[in-house]
């Protein structure tokens, strides 16, 4: 009878154990990596909105979630550093630090605009990251010289996959874009006119609900924004990061 009872218990210890079944990350038919119960486990707010349901938490992840660093599944990496930068690349780079120090005025002003922003709905103000700054000024030449507003490249790999990168950053980097187009009809001495903006970005973004989001999240720490201008028109880009 007693050895009975031990091997019931045995049997009772070993079912207790299978129950713990650990959440598998799938591939999606992008490509991408996905763990929707860990998503779901981790983001309490999104569950209320988007429920438990794969392809609707799949949907927060590439809409919002990847742009507010949440991470798809529990053992994702940060991007690996790029092992070395290709002749177009280095051409950028040089590009958007010449539009980093000829604006950088201009771009801590509209940064003061973000934190005057946050600070009217109770959010801790964001710091001004050097490498943002230059990583934006990058990124808005880049979609103006190859003429494309879109967070990702027309083979669907994320831009700042690549980007981020070669400023030492991780993926966990969220971005609003905007561009806008410039004229010096109305200018005091159009010869020297560099530009006048015909609309203001940072109010267009602010009245898009996603960009709105970026803007006022609640767990970004630092924020960049640059500009550039190639092919006859001006590139806007927020960045911010943890």
């Amino acid at each position: 009878m007693k050895r009975i009872l031990i091997i019931t218990a045995t049997l009772l210890l070993s079912l207790s154990f299978s129950m713990t079944v650990l959440a598998v990350p799938q591939k999606m038919a992008d490509g991408r990596i996905f763990d929707p119960e860990y998503y779901a486990a981790n983001n309490p707010d999104v569950v209320k909105v988007f429920g438990t349901k794969t392809s609707r938490l799949y949907q927060h992840y590439k809409q919002y979630g990847l742009k507010e660093g949440r991470k798809a599944y529990e053992n994702e990496a940060a991007c690996p550093a790029k092992a070395q930068t290709s002749d177009k690349q280095e051409g950028y780079m040089e590009q958007a630090k010449l539009f980093y120090d000829q604006h950088y005025d201009e771009m801590m002003g509209e940064i003061a605009r973000i934190n005057e922003l946050r600070s009217s709905l109770g959010k801790t103000q964001l710091v001004a990251d050097d490498t943002l700054m230059e990583l934006a000024c990058y990124r808005a030449y880049e979609c103006a010289t190859e003429n494309f507003i879109s967070h990702s490249y027309p083979d669907g790999v994320d831009c700042l996959d690549v980007s981020a990168p070669l400023y030492g950053l991780t993926c966990y980097v969220g971005e609003n874009l905007c561009s806008f187009y410039y004229t010096c009809d109305n200018a005091p001495d159009p010869s020297v006119c560099e530009y006048i903006r015909t609309q203001d970005p940072f109010t267009s973004l602010k009245a898009s609900p996603s960009h709105y989001e970026n803007m006022i999240y609640g767990k970004w720490k630092k924020v960049g924004v640059g500009v550039a201008k190639s092919n006859g028109w001006w590139m806007y880009v927020m960045l911010f990061t943890k």
